[in-house]
Protein backbone atom coordinates (compact mmCIF):
# COMPACT_ATOMS: atom_id res chain seq x y z
CA UNK A 1 0.00 0.00 0.00
CA UNK A 2 2.80 2.64 0.59
CA UNK A 3 4.66 1.38 -2.57
CA UNK A 4 0.81 2.47 -4.07
CA UNK A 5 0.77 5.43 -2.60
CA UNK A 6 4.47 6.72 -3.40
CA UNK A 7 3.65 5.92 -6.93
CA UNK A 8 0.49 7.74 -7.01
CA UNK A 9 2.37 10.36 -5.45
CA UNK A 10 5.25 10.36 -8.35
CA UNK A 11 2.05 10.40 -10.73
CA UNK A 12 0.18 13.22 -9.49
CA UNK A 13 3.56 15.74 -9.49
CA UNK A 14 4.20 14.59 -12.92
CA UNK A 15 0.68 15.31 -14.09
CA UNK A 16 0.53 18.77 -12.31
CA UNK A 17 4.34 19.81 -13.86
CA UNK A 18 2.26 18.82 -17.28
CA UNK A 19 -0.59 20.91 -16.09
CA UNK A 20 1.35 23.93 -15.09
CA UNK A 21 3.34 23.65 -18.60
CA UNK A 22 0.63 24.04 -21.06
CA UNK A 23 2.18 21.35 -24.07
CA UNK A 24 -0.13 23.26 -26.69
CA UNK A 25 2.43 23.76 -28.59
CA UNK A 26 4.68 21.27 -30.42
CA UNK A 27 8.24 21.68 -30.74
CA UNK A 28 10.98 20.00 -32.55
CA UNK A 29 14.47 20.45 -31.63
CA UNK A 30 17.77 19.42 -34.20
CA UNK A 31 21.44 20.28 -32.69
CA UNK A 32 23.92 21.06 -35.53
CA UNK A 33 27.91 20.09 -35.69
CA UNK A 34 29.01 23.86 -34.63
CA UNK A 35 26.43 24.34 -31.60
CA UNK A 36 23.76 25.82 -33.82
CA UNK A 37 19.86 24.61 -32.81
CA UNK A 38 17.39 24.80 -35.18
CA UNK A 39 13.98 25.16 -33.12
CA UNK A 40 10.50 24.58 -34.88
CA UNK A 41 7.08 25.16 -33.89
CA UNK A 42 3.36 25.26 -34.41
CA UNK A 43 0.30 27.12 -33.02
CA UNK A 44 -2.46 24.76 -33.61
CA UNK A 45 -5.22 25.57 -35.49
CA UNK A 46 -7.42 24.88 -33.33
CA UNK A 47 -6.21 27.72 -30.86
CA UNK A 48 -8.65 30.31 -30.90
CA UNK A 49 -7.58 34.35 -30.55
CA UNK A 50 -4.88 36.36 -31.94
CA UNK A 51 -1.01 35.76 -31.41
CA UNK A 52 0.68 38.62 -29.66
CA UNK A 53 3.96 36.96 -29.68
CA UNK A 54 5.67 33.73 -30.01
CA UNK A 55 9.08 32.66 -29.70
CA UNK A 56 11.58 29.97 -27.84
CA UNK A 57 13.29 29.51 -24.68
CA UNK A 58 16.10 27.40 -23.53
CA UNK A 59 18.47 27.47 -20.51
CA UNK A 60 21.37 24.83 -19.80
CA UNK A 61 19.66 22.31 -17.92
CA UNK A 62 19.52 22.94 -14.12
CA UNK A 63 20.11 26.62 -14.99
CA UNK A 64 17.58 29.07 -13.30
CA UNK A 65 16.90 31.60 -15.67
CA UNK A 66 15.48 31.13 -19.44
CA UNK A 67 16.98 33.10 -22.31
CA UNK A 68 13.72 34.15 -24.86
CA UNK A 69 14.38 34.41 -28.48
CA UNK A 70 11.06 35.92 -30.60
CA UNK A 71 9.99 33.81 -33.34
CA UNK A 72 8.88 37.03 -35.81
CA UNK A 73 7.25 35.69 -38.85
CA UNK A 74 7.53 32.00 -39.17
CA UNK A 75 7.63 29.82 -36.09
CA UNK A 76 11.69 28.90 -36.19
CA UNK A 77 14.31 30.00 -34.78
CA UNK A 78 18.30 29.14 -35.19
CA UNK A 79 20.51 29.87 -31.98
CA UNK A 80 23.79 29.45 -30.69
CA UNK A 81 24.52 27.46 -27.45
CA UNK A 82 27.28 26.33 -25.93
CA UNK A 83 28.31 22.60 -25.39
CA UNK A 84 25.88 20.87 -22.80
CA UNK A 85 22.75 19.49 -22.14
CA UNK A 86 19.92 22.34 -22.67
CA UNK A 87 16.38 22.52 -22.21
CA UNK A 88 14.07 24.44 -25.34
CA UNK A 89 10.60 24.79 -24.95
CA UNK A 90 7.96 27.11 -27.29
CA UNK A 91 5.86 29.72 -25.76
CA UNK A 92 2.91 32.01 -28.11
CA UNK A 93 1.20 34.69 -25.88
CA UNK A 94 -2.17 34.25 -26.99
CA UNK A 95 -5.28 36.64 -26.62
CA UNK A 96 -7.67 35.88 -23.87
CA UNK A 97 -5.71 32.22 -23.30
CA UNK A 98 -2.93 33.95 -21.88
CA UNK A 99 1.01 32.05 -22.52
CA UNK A 100 0.85 28.45 -24.04
CA UNK A 101 3.92 26.20 -24.16
CA UNK A 102 5.25 23.34 -25.44
CA UNK A 103 6.66 20.29 -23.57
CA UNK A 104 10.38 20.87 -22.54
CA UNK A 105 12.99 19.11 -24.89
CA UNK A 106 15.97 18.41 -23.70
CA UNK A 107 19.04 18.22 -25.68
CA UNK A 108 22.49 17.31 -26.11
CA UNK A 109 24.80 19.98 -27.62
CA UNK A 110 28.40 18.90 -28.41
CA UNK A 111 29.34 21.03 -30.94
CA UNK A 112 29.25 24.44 -28.71
CA UNK A 113 31.16 27.66 -28.07
CA UNK A 114 34.37 25.63 -26.92
CA UNK A 115 34.72 23.06 -29.87
CA UNK A 116 36.51 26.08 -32.24
CA UNK A 117 39.97 25.52 -31.27
CA UNK A 118 42.40 25.81 -34.11
CA UNK A 119 40.49 28.84 -35.38
CA UNK A 120 42.52 31.82 -35.74
CA UNK A 121 39.88 34.88 -35.47
CA UNK A 122 39.04 37.70 -36.91
CA UNK A 123 38.29 36.37 -40.15
CA UNK A 124 36.42 38.73 -42.29
CA UNK A 125 33.20 37.70 -43.98
CA UNK A 126 32.21 38.65 -47.72
CA UNK A 127 29.19 40.21 -47.83
CA UNK A 128 26.67 41.23 -51.37
CA UNK A 129 24.86 44.53 -51.17
CA UNK A 130 20.99 43.94 -51.04
CA UNK A 131 19.46 46.30 -53.74
CA UNK A 132 16.18 47.26 -51.44
CA UNK A 133 17.99 50.29 -50.72
CA UNK A 134 19.20 53.13 -53.09
CA UNK A 135 22.89 52.82 -53.50
CA UNK A 136 22.64 49.44 -51.42
CA UNK A 137 24.64 50.63 -48.31
CA UNK A 138 24.67 54.71 -48.67
CA UNK A 139 22.48 57.46 -48.14
CA UNK A 140 19.59 55.91 -46.26
CA UNK A 141 16.39 56.24 -47.58
CA UNK A 142 14.79 53.22 -49.29
CA UNK A 143 13.43 54.25 -52.74
CA UNK A 144 10.31 53.28 -53.89
CA UNK A 145 8.39 51.16 -53.68
CA UNK A 146 9.97 50.36 -50.22
CA UNK A 147 9.11 52.09 -46.99
CA UNK A 148 11.13 50.87 -43.52
CA UNK A 149 9.16 50.18 -40.22
CA UNK A 150 9.83 49.31 -36.89
CA UNK A 151 13.66 49.74 -37.40
CA UNK A 152 15.78 51.10 -34.55
CA UNK A 153 19.17 52.57 -35.07
CA UNK A 154 22.22 52.09 -33.52
CA UNK A 155 22.02 48.49 -34.09
CA UNK A 156 22.61 45.51 -36.17
CA UNK A 157 19.35 43.66 -37.40
CA UNK A 158 19.77 39.61 -38.67
CA UNK A 159 17.04 38.75 -40.78
CA UNK A 160 16.38 35.18 -41.34
CA UNK A 161 13.31 34.81 -43.59
CA UNK A 162 11.09 37.28 -45.73
CA UNK A 163 8.54 37.06 -42.67
CA UNK A 164 11.29 38.56 -40.76
CA UNK A 165 11.84 41.24 -43.55
CA UNK A 166 8.15 42.00 -43.48
CA UNK A 167 8.48 42.91 -40.19
CA UNK A 168 10.78 45.73 -41.10
CA UNK A 169 10.08 46.71 -44.78
CA UNK A 170 6.94 47.11 -46.92
CA UNK A 171 6.94 46.83 -50.12
CA UNK A 172 4.03 48.54 -52.14
CA UNK A 173 3.68 47.15 -56.11
CA UNK A 174 6.84 45.41 -56.27
CA UNK A 175 8.45 42.14 -55.15
CA UNK A 176 11.45 42.07 -52.50
CA UNK A 177 14.58 40.87 -54.38
CA UNK A 178 15.13 37.61 -53.99
CA UNK A 179 17.04 35.90 -50.99
CA UNK A 180 18.08 32.12 -50.46
CA UNK A 181 17.67 32.34 -46.68
CA UNK A 182 18.64 28.73 -46.40
CA UNK A 183 22.13 29.79 -47.28
CA UNK A 184 22.66 33.66 -46.30
CA UNK A 185 20.89 36.35 -43.95
CA UNK A 186 20.14 39.64 -44.72
CA UNK A 187 22.32 41.93 -42.17
CA UNK A 188 20.06 45.51 -41.58
CA UNK A 189 22.11 48.90 -40.04
CA UNK A 190 21.48 52.77 -39.52
CA UNK A 191 22.08 55.87 -37.55
CA UNK A 192 22.56 59.52 -38.78
CA UNK A 193 25.65 61.58 -39.98
CA UNK A 194 27.05 64.67 -38.83
CA UNK A 195 27.37 66.27 -42.07
CA UNK A 196 26.22 65.04 -45.83
CA UNK A 197 27.84 61.63 -46.69
CA UNK A 198 30.84 61.53 -49.17
CA UNK A 199 31.47 57.33 -48.96
CA UNK A 200 30.40 54.54 -46.78
CA UNK A 201 32.78 51.84 -45.99
CA UNK A 202 31.86 48.37 -44.18
CA UNK A 203 33.52 45.76 -43.36
CA UNK A 204 31.52 42.24 -41.40
CA UNK A 205 34.61 40.56 -38.82
CA UNK A 206 33.87 37.40 -37.28
CA UNK A 207 35.48 37.75 -33.92
CA UNK A 208 34.72 34.18 -31.88
CA UNK A 209 32.72 31.48 -33.26
CA UNK A 210 29.61 33.22 -32.43
CA UNK A 211 30.10 36.82 -32.20
CA UNK A 212 30.54 38.97 -34.80
CA UNK A 213 31.37 43.72 -35.88
CA UNK A 214 30.10 45.20 -38.20
CA UNK A 215 32.52 48.15 -38.84
CA UNK A 216 31.00 51.19 -40.47
CA UNK A 217 33.40 53.95 -41.89
CA UNK A 218 31.38 57.14 -42.45
CA UNK A 219 33.45 59.67 -44.82
CA UNK A 220 31.07 62.88 -44.52
CA UNK A 221 31.92 66.65 -46.20
CA UNK A 222 31.07 70.02 -45.29
CA UNK A 223 27.46 69.99 -46.24
CA UNK A 224 24.90 71.10 -43.46
CA UNK A 225 22.38 68.53 -44.34
CA UNK A 226 23.28 65.59 -41.82
CA UNK A 227 21.14 62.41 -43.47
CA UNK A 228 20.60 59.19 -42.08
CA UNK A 229 22.57 56.15 -43.45
CA UNK A 230 21.29 52.89 -43.89
CA UNK A 231 23.49 50.03 -45.22
CA UNK A 232 21.16 46.29 -46.12
CA UNK A 233 24.00 43.61 -47.01
CA UNK A 234 23.63 39.59 -47.38
CA UNK A 235 26.01 37.48 -45.74
CA UNK A 236 26.78 33.89 -45.61
CA UNK A 237 24.36 32.59 -43.06
CA UNK A 238 24.25 33.68 -39.38
CA UNK A 239 21.95 32.59 -36.84
CA UNK A 240 19.42 34.64 -34.82
CA UNK A 241 21.29 33.90 -31.77
CA UNK A 242 24.73 35.44 -32.62
CA UNK A 243 25.99 38.64 -31.25
CA UNK A 244 26.87 41.43 -33.62
CA UNK A 245 28.35 44.54 -32.49
CA UNK A 246 27.63 47.92 -34.36
CA UNK A 247 31.18 49.95 -34.75
CA UNK A 248 30.10 53.24 -36.83
CA UNK A 249 32.83 55.76 -36.61
CA UNK A 250 32.52 59.15 -38.78
CA UNK A 251 35.63 60.93 -40.22
CA UNK A 252 35.39 64.11 -42.19
CA UNK A 253 37.00 64.00 -45.60
CA UNK A 254 36.75 63.06 -49.37
CA UNK A 255 37.64 59.29 -49.65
Amino acid sequence: MKKYMIIMSLLMAWTTSLLAENSTLPLTVTPGADGSVHLVSAVPAEVTGSVISKGFEYRLKGAGAWTTVSAAGAFEADIAVPVGTHEFRAFAEVSGQGTLYSRTNQVMVVGGYDNNAGIEYPIEIPFTRYSVIWGSISIGFPSPPYQWTNFKSEKVIVINSYEELQDYTTCIGGNYPEIDFSKHSLLLARSWAMNGINNIDIHLLKETAHTYTLNVSIYTNATAWAPPWLISIITPKINNGATITLNAQQTYGIF
